[in-house]
């Protein structure tokens, strides 16, 4: 995922805060469970055709 991809998804979801502790794809696949723990924990809060309508 591109940098600027990520950064939206980030806005979409409500974590506008992800892009700053995971700027690049390096640190992302370096920290990849981590920001998955992060990504689970949001999509579990909705279902899922609320995050496709966004």
């Amino acid at each position: 995922v591109s940098d600027r991809h990520f950064a939206v998804l980030c806005e979409a979801i409500g974590r506008p805060d992800l892009p700053e502790r995971y700027p690049d794809n390096e640190v992302r696949l370096a920290r990849r469970d981590e920001l998955a723990a992060e990504l689970e924990s949001v999509f579990r809060e909705a279902p899922t055709d609320t995050w496709i309508e966004r």
